[in-house]
Parts: structure tokens; sequence; C-alpha cells
């Protein structure tokens, strides 16, 4: 599936959304890897839903309540995952490093970060982030620049919110 079909998932794993993320944040269905509840997760961020992310953050580092930013993110990248420390009793830590792109009105945001997971009982729980010194940005897009979604589309025909 292209990342401009309107039935592809918003993680952008090329797999359609009922099949991908939706299972996971209706609750039929659980991540069996960090990455799969990275990728649900920033599903969730692109479709502000708190409930789930409330739901997949482990409750020694979860927030009271989550604000969402204005605007839409449009791009997620994963480049890196880690599964270690694997026992007997399904408990396991993990990391996802990733790129995720955000667009604020006119301003892109490009984020690239290293987020912890941990696995206790078979399910996976978000525990925090780092970002990655020096490698995030955000700078102005130009209205008949390409859309940075990928789309091939101009800018203002796209992504751009009056």
């Amino acid at each position: 599936m292209k990342r401009t079909d309107p039935k592809g998932c918003p993680c952008q794993s090329n797999v359609a959304f009922d099949d991908c993320c939706q299972p996971l944040i209706l609750g039929t269905k659980i991540a069996t890897t960090p990455e799969q509840l990275m990728r649900s997760r920033y599903t969730a961020y692109s479709r502000k839903n708190v409930m789930y992310l409330m739901k997949t953050w482990d409750a020694s580092t979860r927030p009271l309540l989550e604000k969402f930013e204005s605007g839409q993110w449009i791009h997620l990248e994963i480049l890196n995952t880690v599964i270690d420390n694997v026992d007997a009793a399904l408990e396991a830590n993990g990391k996802v490093e990733f790129i995720a792109k955000h667009i604020h009105k006119t301003t892109l945001t490009i984020l690239h970060e290293v987020s912890s997971f941990h696995q206790q009982n078979r399910v996976w729980l978000y525990l925090n982030g780092s970002i990655k010194e020096g490698s995030n940005s955000s700078h102005k897009i130009e209205m008949k620049a390409p859309c940075p979604c990928s789309s091939g589309r101009r800018f203002k025909d796209c992504h751009f919110k009056k």
C-alpha cells in the first residue's frame, strides 16, 4: 500500500489500519513487540486517542493527563528495534529508535527519539523517550514546496490547513 492510501495504517507499516493498529487500539489484540506498540502509539497520537496512550503507558512514568499538540503527524520511520533481558517470567525491555514528522500550520518538526518499553506478563508498556541530541529540527514549509508526507502534491494542496 502507498502512504497516500486512505485505508493504510497511519503508522506506515504498509498494512491496512483494520489489520495493523486498530485491533491494538480497540483492545482486541495486544502488542507482541515494542515496535508494534510504538506504531500503535504513533497512530493513537495521530488520531488524538488519549485513552489508548494512557493505557499503554507504564504507571511509573505516566503523566496525569496527556496533551496533544495542534497539527498532524504525517510520517513515521522506524530506524532500530532492540529487545533484551527476556527471562522465564515473561519480562523484557526494549527500545525503538524512530523519526517522526509533525506539521503545525506551516512548520515541519522532525523528531528523532529512542523510546524505552518494558514487558511484564506478556504486556508491553511505554516507559519514556529520549530525544537524540542535535538531530531534531523545525522549519517553515513553503506553500508551493512538495508536501513533506511524500504524496507528490504541493504542500498547499495536501497537508496545509487554513
